[in-house]
């Protein structure tokens, strides 16, 4: 075929083009179709023919051998019955052994008889074993060997009659304890010797990996950790309140800032990873409960302070503003259960998550983070169902995006204003007041997605980073700690 790559491989022609001068080989319809080329001889043939024929010639061979052999030995017969006189005995015993047939011997020597029953020392159960003079306590002289493997061995071809030595004949002979030698003893405790020293060397560098990483941390804290270089000494309060190792603590800040692997964790601070997943998931609640203090809560000095730290972009027209709130989700493993499927998908993100509220003051610091819902919750019901709004004091001013509109009649209750973007009837355009009211809002609004974007930056809580689901149940530690550790960086506005 003369296209048939472009046929067969590539796939773009439907029809087949014959090379000039050549005509197809089968076809259905055209059964005595001749063709063009010279019809030869197959090599495959020839060479079957060939093994036939050698196969033909040595039966043949075979056959002549044997009935020419048959008849020289017939003629033998034949010569020594003439020649040789009337036997008195019996007759077979008296015929020379070289030449006949069927002959029945008096005995077998064991050289060739096929079923011997002898025993050998290589695989029999009863083993001979030394004794050095040295190391046994049983007795005093030369070496000896237990077993009868020397006397086997002397009766196995010293008598015609060949009388076999069986299990049950070694099984009698009295043994003695066995003892070992000088040379096995050496042996394992020269293994053990290397498991001692292999032991050392593993922990040795153990030791070094670990002060290596140890150091890398507190070079770039900020980087491994998320601590500040000039904050690292909350490391240190943190280990002497609770006792906690140190290793300990600055294992589960890395796995929270870079969410390296347990295997990685495991090799750098000198541990197997199932260890270091145990201690990942005991140690969070404590560093968490510690860390809790740097999130700021609602009262009337903190009000205060608000006010005195105000952004300029906050004073003009939005003075009273105390807090501004919005909500973020974080990526999580399908759950395995149908239910927990259909709670925790979020149809803004198309993925199953866990919804948290977060709050911030004016200049950027975090004062509330809540726990975590299932991401078909929505933001109104959120703040419905957390204790936000009852740590909020009265008359305070609270800024928020589009998305809580629903929540201003639940705010009124409690006399508080909340602060929006104004919205308008579906069809409806904004008026001119109203779009320089939504850019003046979304302006000092950012903020807080700039605080969102802080908490990103840990590893774990990126924006597509699947959290584990065994690591949902110290979720809510590790955000808090996320949230203190950005509390303790620069500030945000400047």
């Amino acid at each position: 075929m003369d296209n048939y790559m472009q046929y067969r491989i590539q796939g773009y022609i439907k029809k087949i083009s014959m090379k000039k001068g050549c005509l197809p080989s089968r076809f259905t319809c055209q059964p005595d179709r001749k063709r063009s080329a010279p019809s030869t001889n197959r090599s495959v043939i020839v060479k079957r023919q060939r093994k036939q024929l050698i196969e033909e010639a040595l039966k043949e061979a075979e056959n002549k051998e044997t009935s020419e052999c048959t008849e020289a030995v017939l003629d033998l017969l034949q010569n020594k019955k003439e020649d040789a006189p009337t036997p008195t005995g019996n007759p077979s015993l008296s015929q020379e052994k070289s030449i006949q047939v069927h002959v029945y011997h008096k005995y077998r020597s064991k050289g060739i008889q096929c079923k011997m029953e002898t025993s050998n020392n290589a695989v029999s159960p009863i083993k001979s074993c030394t004794k050095n003079v040295l190391t046994s306590p049983m007795c005093k002289g030369k070496l000896k060997t237990f077993g009868a493997t020397q006397s086997a061995k002397k009766r196995l071809f010293s008598s015609e009659e060949g009388t076999s030595i069986k299990y049950s004949e070694l099984s009698t002979i009295p043994t003695e304890p066995e003892v070992f030698s000088v040379s096995e003893q050496s042996q394992s405790s020269e293994s053990s010797i290397q498991q001692e020293l292999l032991e050392i060397k593993c922990g040795h560098e153990k030791q070094v990996i670990l002060k290596n990483t140890l150091r890398k941390i507190k070079q770039r804290s900020r980087f491994y950790i998320g601590i500040p270089d000039n904050c690292y000494f909350l490391v240190e309060i943190i280990q002497k309140q609770h006792n906690i190792p140190e290793e300990h603590i600055l294992l589960c800040l890395k796995k929270i800032r870079l969410d390296s692997k347990f295997t990685e964790l495991g090799d750098d601070f000198g541990m197997t990873w199932s260890y270091a997943g145990y201690i990942f998931r005991r140690t969070i609640p404590v560093i968490a409960n510690s860390l809790r203090s740097f999130i700021i809560t609602f009262n009337e000095q903190t009000k205060k302070s608000i006010k005195l730290n105000m952004p300029i972009a906050f004073r003009h027209k939005y003075y009273s503003v105390s807090c501004t709130i919005d909500c973020f989700e974080i990526e999580i493993q399908k759950p395995s259960k149908a239910v927990n499927q259909s709670l925790t998908w979020s149809e803004h993100k198309k993925a199953n998550t866990l919804k948290y509220l977060m709050s911030c003051t004016p200049d950027g610091l975090i004062n509330y983070i809540s726990p975590g819902y299932n991401g078909r919750i929505s933001d109104v019901q959120l703040v419905e169902q957390c204790n936000f709004l009852d740590l909020i004091p009265s008359e305070s001013f609270i800024l928020a995006d589009r998305g809580f509109k629903h929540l201003e009649q639940l705010l009124l209750k409690k006399h508080i204003k909340l602060i929006r973007p104004p919205s308008v009837a579906s069809g409806e355009k904004l008026s001119k007041n109203q779009v320089r009211e939504t850019k003046q809002i979304a302006s000092i609004h950012i903020h807080i997605d700039r605080v969102i974007r802080r908490i990103r930056e840990f590893a774990m809580l990126k924006l597509h980073s699947i959290l584990n689901t065994n690591l949902l149940s110290v979720i809510d530690d590790i955000l808090i700690i996320a949230c203190a550790l950005i509390n303790l960086q620069d500030d945000l506005i400047k």
